[in-house]
């Protein structure tokens, strides 16, 4: 991996760290960003949120339904009654994930003038065995351990002139 565009995916992976540690006060440990092949297999529930500007992509949040029920409690403080609340999990999920989305892009437009990037609102995907194409993509996964389980995070934006990662 280029130096920039490690340095460019660890401003990004702080940014998730920061905020998935303020929204839950657990400490949040980076796996590393692999580069990611056209298909993303989901762990159980994918948030998809498009990236449009200069170029075009997508942020994917992922993880088995256990953990987002567990991290949807613990950001609602929810009681036993609440934790298991379809509504609120899908609902919270898709929050966290525009909130992370929001900083990544935030740190992408900050670190490239001129990308321009903005974000689509979160659509939610749960269920088993699903697989997200997305041909052209230059990608890039990170995995997240928390004492709630594991969280992936795909960051996907097409190939213009140049790589969204420019050397």
């Amino acid at each position: 991996m280029e130096q920039q565009e490690e340095n460019l995916l660890s401003g990004c992976a702080a940014a998730v760290r920061r905020v998935l540690h303020e929204m839950t006060d657990l400490e949040i440990m980076a796996e590393g960003w692999l580069p990611q092949s056209d298909i993303f297999s989901s762990a159980g529930l994918a948030v998809i949120i498009g990236v449009t500007g200069k170029y075009q992509g997508r942020v994917i949040l992922d993880m088995a339904a256990a953990t987002a029920q567990k991290v949807s409690a613990v950001m609602n403080a929810a009681d036993e009654d609440e934790a298991g609340d379809q509504e609120l999990i899908l609902d919270t999920i898709a929050e966290l994930a525009n909130i992370l989305a929001g900083h990544i892009i935030t740190h992408l437009n900050n670190s490239r003038p001129g990308m321009r990037l903005m974000l689509t609102p979160p659509s939610v995907f749960a269920g088993s065995d699903l697989k997200i194409i997305a041909p052209k993509t230059a990608a890039q996964v990170a995995v997240f351990n928390t004492p709630l389980g594991y969280l992936a995070l795909s960051i996907g934006l097409e190939r213009g002139d140049e790589l969204w990662t420019p050397s």
